[in-house]
């Protein structure tokens, strides 16, 4: 890579140049340096991408502002089309420096590890931006394409007596007029003037010193160079705060820039002393130390906006060579947010109330139900009762799962029963009152029937109140592969009564306790806790009629629902929740003595524990913990009837799913977000395994 430098042009070096001919230099010196590196490297590439350093529309990459650069008011200056017009044969991509490090980070980095990244540089000016790993896409405004230009929110700077100071932009009280580069010289200068120190007071004429000064201060315990840098690393703290409060899938923060680095290593070590003093708002996961151990200070970084330039180059040219439009195409664009709500009910006691208020909320008149055969009579009378006084026209029809099966004929003969009455989109209701199968038999369904009807689940097992009643996906099992025809079709409303629970056997307590584990071990470390508390009762029927039945199933499925909000349609591939699902389909699949989705569930999960074992990200005492606790549950955690090649296979079919990614969930704290795995071999699964036979069973 040939990196050259030159001084910069700015208003502040040539303060008697207008705006104009600053815009004109910087253009010109663009065009001469392209000019001189095609002859230097005799290259015969005609991309061109420009990382600079301005308030760029993101859309149209026309610059907005670079009052940095121009000096306050410079106002826009459209520099593609300047460039364009003067090199027509180049393909020039212009983008934000902030940006560019952005994609550059993004790049380097193992997207199984980070969802969503914030990159902040603190130079010459302050600005951040966040970038979605996955894709290197940078949410921008609609309107001015913009993201993350911080330096120009106002802040209270922690000097008393300091006084407002001045931004590049000419308003006053902005970030950047006391923690970027010009502000912390201008805050050093007045303070020099307030307590007498001649060499703070003379860099307005080396103003390039101001590193060396401040940083030979902090070496000497000079405490008004300590005082100046707590104060520049408190306002950016707080800075960091603003950013990961606002977007909480944020999970890394890299900063970098002239300042970061020229005051190294007190800035880093200051700013981090910050995070961990002030934790966040009710924010457990993110207070104190670990805030501070999301954030990065990288060394040598001033290459890297260049290599970002250089990337968005390569995208643009990619763009630009899939898409040809023949002239005469005219392109439109709709688009619209669809606003997904829906209510959860857990109750210790069924009442007809509950029903009355979803049904006047749908306004419906006339409602099908659909009653699993296996729920006792008694209790489905209650619900059929309820409906009866509520509405006008109550049919109920009997579903003998068992006989029907999980596939294309079970929707087949819902959809018919809802064809013969006459089933309309507004003045019907679908209600499903029974285990997963029917739950997600009836969701697609209603999914189909009309483009879409309203529905409302009530589960009657333990796994449905947990896991299959409360989320939106539904489907049913086509090809020989379970649930391979399928749609996102969130309910009206769930009612999950406890009265069910009380009243099921062993089987399908055990079965839904293997997604309980299942949402514990990734997102809430209090409920793993407490089924080691309550373990030899967790097995028994009657214990769920108790406080303490009552609030595990009510933590499990707030786990759940604070895993699905954020990401309903799964627009994320890297989810926390498909712990315990990557070869749980193959063991689903033995033959009988078949194996419950619960208890395949808590094998996955064992085997999942080895492999994060075998990798150094999961501890001896973790896995022995959780597999103890599965054990003592009833839950299985291997099954001797299944090969590594069929689990090997079941792994690549989720990585399919998982858009061409294994995304293997590796749990590393329990209640904490699980790492992320897309490199496993299928060797490693095979000595995972072969420990797993050996372990006490």
């Amino acid at each position: 890579m040939h990196v050259s430098r030159h001084p910069a042009f700015t208003y502040v070096v040539q303060d008697s140049a207008s705006v104009e001919e600053l815009q004109e230099f910087a253009a010109r010196f663009v065009l001469d340096e392209v000019s001189r590196l095609q002859a230097v490297g005799g290259t015969q590439s005609t991309q061109v991408g420009i990382s600079f350093g301005a308030a760029i529309n993101g859309h149209t990459s026309e610059i907005l502002n670079a009052s940095q650069l121009w000096g306050p008011g410079s106002g826009g200056f459209d520099l593609l089309h300047r460039l364009t017009e003067s090199r027509p044969d180049l393909a020039w991509t212009l983008i934000n420096d902030v940006s560019a490090l952005a994609l550059y980070f993004s790049s380097q980095l193992d997207v199984d590890s980070t969802t969503r990244m914030c990159v902040m540089t603190v130079s010459t000016g302050i600005a951040a931006r966040t970038v979605e790993t996955a894709t290197g896409r940078i949410p921008l405004s609609r309107n001015m394409g913009l993201q993350g230009e911080i330096g120009h929110l106002p802040v209270d700077f922690g000097i008393a007596g300091l006084g407002i100071l001045s931004c590049d932009c000419g308003a006053a009280g902005h970030l950047n007029a006391y923690a970027s580069g010009r502000g912390i010289l201008k805050v050093m200068k007045a303070v020099g003037a307030r307590v007498g120190k001649t060499d703070w007071q003379d860099l307005g004429q080396n103003p390039e010193l101001w590193p060396i000064v401040l940083t030979a201060g902090l070496l000497r315990g000079d405490p008004h160079a300590n005082q100046v840098l707590d104060a520049v690393t408190h306002v950016l703290a707080r800075a960091v705060h603003w950013i990961v409060t606002v977007d909480p899938e944020i999970d890394r923060v890299i900063i970098c820039g002239g300042v970061a680095e020229g005051l190294a290593p007190y800035f880093e070590q200051r700013l981090r002393d910050h995070l961990i003093k002030e934790p966040m708002y009710l924010q457990m996961e993110r207070q104190g130390s670990g805030l501070a151990q999301v954030v990065e200070f990288p060394k040598g970084s001033d290459t890297y906006p260049l290599l970002g330039a250089a990337i968005a180059a390569e995208k643009q040219e990619a763009r630009r060579t899939v898409i040809r439009l023949p002239p005469t195409l005219t392109k439109f664009r709709l688009t619209e947010n669809r606003w997904t709500e829906y209510e959860v009910m857990l109750t210790a006691k069924f009442e007809s109330s509950m029903l009355e208020n979803c049904l006047m909320a749908l306004g419906a008149q006339h409602a099908l139900v659909l009653i699993d055969r296996d729920v006792p009579k008694d209790q489905a009378s209650a619900y059929h009762s309820a409906l009866g006084t509520i509405l006008d026209q109550v049919t109920v029809a009997a579903v003998n799962i068992a006989a029907e099966g999980k596939d294309w004929r079970l929707v087949e003969s819902i959809l018919a029963r809802m064809e013969d009455a006459n089933f309309g989109r507004r003045t019907h209701v679908l209600v499903a009152l029974g285990g997963g199968t029917l739950l997600d038999a009836a969701g697609l369904a209603a999914g189909l029937y009309r483009r879409g009807v309203p529905y409302i689940r009530i589960p009657t097992t333990l796994l449905g109140l947990v896991d299959a009643g409360v989320g939106v996906k539904v489907g049913v099992n086509a090809m020989g592969i379970k649930n391979r025809i399928g749609l996102f079709n969130p309910p009206d409303a769930v009612i999950c009564d406890m009265q069910f629970v009380e009243r099921l056997n062993r089987e399908g307590i055990i079965g839904g306790l293997g997604e309980i584990v299942k949402i514990g071990l990734v997102a809430d470390v209090d409920l793993i806790e407490s089924l080691e508390r309550h373990w030899h009762h967790a097995l028994q029927n009657s214990f769920y009629g108790t406080p303490q039945g009552y609030g595990i199933v009510e933590r499990s499925i707030r786990a759940m629902l604070t895993q699905l909000s954020g990401n309903l349609w799964e627009s994320e591939l890297n989810r926390p929740a498909d712990l315990g699902h990557s070869f749980s389909q193959a063991l689903e699949s033995l033959p009988d003595p078949r194996l419950g989705h619960g208890k395949a569930v808590a094998i996955d999960i064992a085997l999942t524990l080895q492999l994060g074992q075998e990798r150094g990200l999961t501890s001896k005492a973790t896995v022995t913990r959780v597999l103890a606790l599965m054990q003592s549950l009833g839950l299985p955690t291997f099954e001797s009837r299944i090969s590594t090649v069929q689990l090997w296979a079941s792994l690549g079919d989720a990585t399919v799913h998982r858009g061409g990614r294994q995304r293997l969930p590796i749990v590393t704290d329990i209640g904490q977000k699980p790492v992320f795995l897309s490199d496993v071999k299928e060797s490693e699964i095979e000595a995972a395994w072969g420990r797993l036979k050996d372990w006490p069973h």
